[in-house]
């Protein structure tokens, strides 16, 4: 079975990799394995998997990653944090792929290595190693930061040689199937191909210039099929076995999948693969749990029946010792006084005499008697009664047991419904299970800070320069509302009329998202001024002495001010088996998801109060509702949080 990908696989891998994107985040799931998040212009969400040494694809599956990200995802995120992607390239025909992005301090190139033991770096404009994933030294260079990066040794590339320049290379290493294997990195099974399609001996030593001029059109084509792939997963039987960018001659009549690009087939072959052993041990994991609370409830049960019968047989022998006490009493003294004068051999001998006497336990100091077919011991250091006092309390000690027992029995039965209703969710967590990620094509109102409000506008506002001038530019309109808070650091917050006089209540709403959206909340105030204006008076053009930065504008004309409170209320709509993340005031949150968790400035950060968030909603979420929330990217809810540090209002009161 495939575990690796080829210099052919990567180059169309890397094909595949265009469009305008960003770098959103980046993660290290494992040692030699990063995630790279990309967002593309039309909001399109991609994970890049690559493992380092084996392979490299776009994914709709998030990897698991550990709670405390590694130093190099930390610097990788430091430098390439919302970095444009410029360029993606292999290099030459070598399994190297190289991201060039540009970023606030210049350009950067983010290089993955995909053969040996595989290798990341993070490369400046000067050709400076920034940041490695793993210091290595080799005999032609040193992997280590501050060096200059060099590339390995470059192969020949098969796409770049010409008929003479291959037989050359296959006279000199012995086959033709070698050769393209070998020296001209397609490795075997692409080797095995071209030999099969070009009709050319795979043995052939002597290479002829047609047998060459055959090889190279099939290269040629081979190539074609690459940046215009009819990628397949192979079937043997039931199990899948490759995975190719196209269809090889070579496995004729055998089962395929087609899939629309190479890398949605990498993603089911590799990714599956990972699903498939992390579920067998989520099973696992689920069976030990349940079979530890029901081993805990069995212990308890067992625990109960003995409380009962020490209740029933405490109470049962205080009983027969008062029915029968005189005779009791007379054999308590008895052996008592026989004690001071006789040996134990002759006591015992004594009271072989006594029908209701068992057996006798000089050290102790009990005898053991049976009367009306029960058997127990008395102590020969108390009265008759004090025994029967004795038994009277073991009974009343084992009815407190028994009340408690029941009680930790009703806990165990509890959380035995609950761990079966949460089903195997905790141990998908534990284990670390991929998560498969939405893919849907994001309106336009998503690519910019949003609420609706409870009379059922849409509400947008700006996350930095760049989306406030896009905000009023191409979508403010004529009867539209204009607001900022009266602090500088605020964004650009617009009301969509819709042709419809804008309620006093949405006016109200639209303060405080665009109070709560501003620099206040990094600065944990309570309550801040805002503005709204209509759109003709908001401006671009500066009059003499003025000066206008991006995404600021002039305001002319009377301000109308509105005093807002600075918090938020995050909540999730369920629409279509999707599920949408809303923050802005509480009445709206709750008119337009029926769910929500409020929030004001604080300390907590971003991503633990995603998942805090996540956590509850899904408490308020319905059973129908929660497979659907259960997906809901942690990303999803930190792009809805206003910036700056929060706390959680349980009681929605501030």
């Amino acid at each position: 079975m495939k575990t690796d990908m080829s210099s052919f696989d990567i180059m169309a891998v890397v094909a595949e990799l265009k469009g305008d994107m960003r770098i959103k985040k980046i993660y290290q799931p494992t040692p030699a394995q990063l995630r790279v998040l990309l967002r593309y212009r039309d909001g399109e969400v991609k994970n890049l998997i690559v493992e380092v040494g084996k392979k490299i694809y776009l994914s709709d599956y998030a990897m698991p990653s550990p709670r405390q990200p590694s130093n190099f995802a930390m610097t990788l995120r430091k430098h390439l944090g919302n970095a444009v992607v410029t360029g993606v390239r292999q290099v030459g025909f070598d399994r190297i792929v190289e991201l060039t992005v540009e970023t606030g301090e210049g350009e950067f190139k983010l290089v993955f290595e995909l053969f040996g033991e595989g290798n990341s770096l993070l490369i400046d404009s000067e050709g400076i190693i920034r940041a490695v994933m793993k210091r290595r030294r080799f005999k032609h260079r040193e992997l280590i930061g501050k060096n200059v990066y060099e590339y390995p040794p470059q192969r020949t590339n098969p796409f770049e040689i010409d008929a003479r320049e291959l037989k050359e290379i296959v006279d000199g290493y012995g086959s033709l199937v070698k050769a393209l294997a070998g020296p001209l990195g397609l490795g075997g099974q692409y080797g095995e191909e071209i030999c099969l399609r070009s009709g050319v001996d795979k043995n052939v030593t002597n290479l002829s210039l047609d047998d060459a001029d055959k090889v190279i059109s099939t290269l040629g084509e081979l190539k074609k099929g690459a940046f215009n792939p009819s990628p397949v997963i192979v079937f043997d039987g039931a199990e899948p076995v490759d995975v190719t960018p196209v269809r090889l001659q070579s496995y004729e009549g055998r089962v395929v999948k087609e899939f629309p690009s190479f890398s949605a087939a990498l993603d089911e072959f590799f990714t599956e693969r990972v699903m498939d052993d992390a579920m067998e041990k989520v099973e696992s994991k689920y069976r030990e749990g349940l079979t530890s609370i029901n081993m805990r409830l069995q212990e308890q049960a067992r625990a109960i029946r003995r409380f009962n019968q020490n209740i029933l047989r405490g109470k049962q022998i205080g009983d027969i010792i008062y029915a029968n006490f005189s005779d009791v009493e007379t054999l308590i003294d008895t052996v008592s006084k026989a004690r001071k004068n006789m040996s134990v051999g002759e006591i015992k001998k004594q009271l072989k005499a006594a029908p209701a006497v068992q057996g006798y336990n000089s050290k102790e100091g009990v005898v053991t008697v049976l009367i009306d077919k029960v058997k127990f011991n008395l102590d020969l250091n108390m009265s008759a009664s004090k025994n029967a006092d004795n038994y009277y309390s073991k009974s009343k000690k084992a009815r407190v047991k028994l009340k408690g027992a029941r009680g930790a029995a009703e806990k165990t039965k509890a959380q035995i419904r609950d761990y079966v209703k949460k089903g195997r969710t905790a141990a998908e967590k534990d284990v670390g299970v991929p998560v498969k990620r939405a893919v849907r094509k994001l309106k336009w109102y998503e690519r910019f800070r949003w609420f609706r409000s409870s009379d059922g506008l849409l509400v947008v506002g700006g996350r930095d320069a760049t989306s406030n001038e896009t905000i009023v530019k191409r979508h403010m309109e004529k009867g539209d509302v204009f607001f900022h808070a009266d602090i500088h650091g605020a964004p650009a917050v617009v009301v969509k009329a819709e042709g419809q006089p804008v309620p006093e209540q949405t006016l109200e709403e639209a303060a405080q998202f665009a109070a709560s959206n501003s620099i206040a909340w990094r600065s944990d105030a309570a309550f801040l001024d805002v503005y709204w204006v209509n759109p003709e008076q908001v401006s671009k053009t500066p009059q003499s002495g003025e000066y206008v930065g991006k995404g600021a504008f002039i305001i002319r004309g009377k301000r109308n001010f509105i005093r807002s409170k600075v918090a938020l209320s995050v909540g999730v709509k369920i629409d279509e088996d999707t599920a949408h993340v809303m923050a802005g005031p509480e009445i709206a949150v709750q008119a337009y998801a029926g769910n929500g968790v409020n929030i004001i400035p604080g300390r907590m950060k971003s991503k633990e109060a995603a998942m805090k968030i996540k956590e509850m909603i899904l408490e308020q979420t319905s059973d129908a509702d929660q497979s659907v929330v259960k997906k809901l990217n942690i990303d999803d809810i930190q792009r809805a949080l206003p910036t700056g540090g929060y706390a959680i209002v349980r009681d929605r009161k501030r």
